[in-house]
C-alpha cells in the first residue's frame, strides 16, 4: 500500500525546501491530495525521484533521449547529425546489461510526468481529447508486466497548457480520478504517431516506477531492445 507523507518528509528525502515540494505536489509533478491546507504526498513517488535525481552520469538531453528511443524503435533520428546519431548509438551499445536505475538517469530529460486527479467526467473527457495520444500497451507480454491501473496519456508542451484551460485542469483539481500526463516536446509528440516508438518510449518511461517487477521488466526489454538495435546497425 503506498503511505502518504508530510510536506517536510517529502522535503527531506529530496533535499528540497519545503515550498518547492509544495509547488510541485501543486502541478501534479509529485501525486498528492489536499486534506485542508495540508499537502499529503504519495510516499512512492517521492523515493523514487529521490532514487532518480541521485543516479550518477550525466543524462542525454531531450532531443538525444529521443533518438535512443528511436533508434530502440528501429527508426533513425534523421534530426542529429551523423556523427551525433553516432555518440547516442555509442551511449546505447554500452547499455545492454542496465539496470532499471541506469536507464532511468540516462533518460530522464524524456518527458515530465503529471498525475492528476479529476472528477470522472473530466478524465473521460481527457482521455478522449483529441490533443492526447494514449500511453498503454496492449495487455500481452509485456503490457501484462506493466499495467498498473492508471489510464496514461502523451501530450505535447504546446497543447498542454490549451487542455487544461479547455477542460478546468488547475492546481486545485481534486477527485477520484486518477490519470497520468506524460508532457513531451512538440517534436516528440510526432514521433509517437509510430507504434513501436510509442512502445520504446512507454517502456522507457515505465523504469520510474517504485514496483521492482515493473522496473525490472522494463530494463529486460530495453537491453533486448539494444541487442536487436545492434544487429539491426551491422546488416545496414
Amino acid at each position: 500500500m503506498n503511505v502518504e507523507i508530510s510536506v517536510s518528509d517529502a522535503a527531506r528525502a529530496l533535499h528540497l525546501d519545503e515550498r518547492r515540494v509544495r509547488r510541485l505536489a501543486s502541478v501534479g509533478d509529485l501525486p498528492a491530495r489536499k486534506v485542508g491546507r495540508a499537502w499529503l504526498i504519495e510516499s512512492d513517488a517521492v523515493y523514487e525521484r529521490a532514487r532518480v535525481d541521485h543516479q550518477p552520469g550525466r543524462p542525454l538531453s531531450q532531443s538525444r533521449a529521443w533518438a535512443a528511443i528511436a533508434e530502440l524503435a528501429g527508426q533513425r533520428a534523421e534530426w542529429l547529425s551523423s556523427s551525433s546519431r553516432g555518440q547516442v548509438r555509442a551511449v546505447l551499445d554500452r547499455r545492454a546489461k542496465a539496470s532499471a536505475d541506469q536507464w532511468s538517469a540516462l533518460l530522464r530529460n524524456l518527458a515530465e510526468i503529471h498525475d492528476v486527479r479529476l472528477r470522472p467526467a473530466q478524465a473521460e473527457d481527457l482521455l478522449s481529447d483529441a490533443a492526447v495520444r494514449p500511453a498503454e500497451l496492449p495487455a500481452t507480454d509485456l503490457g501484462l508486466i506493466l499495467l498498473n491501473n492508471v489510464p496514461s496519456v502523451f501530450v505535447s508542451s504546446a497543447e498542454w497548457p490549451a487542455l487544461k484551460a479547455r477542460l478546468r485542469i488547475g492546481p486545485a483539481s481534486s477527485g477520484r480520478a486518477r490519470v497520468r500526463v506524460i508532457e513531451v516536446s512538440d517534436d516528440a509528440f510526432g514521433l509517437l504517431a509510430d507504434d513501436a516508438v510509442r512502445k520504446a518510449a512507454i517502456v522507457s518511461l515505465a523504469m520510474r516506477s517504485s514496483e521492482p517487477r515493473i522496473r525490472d521488466a522494463a530494463a529486460g526489454w530495453m537491453g533486448a531492445a539494444v541487442e536487436s538495435s545492434v544487429r539491426a546497425v551491422s546488416r545496414r
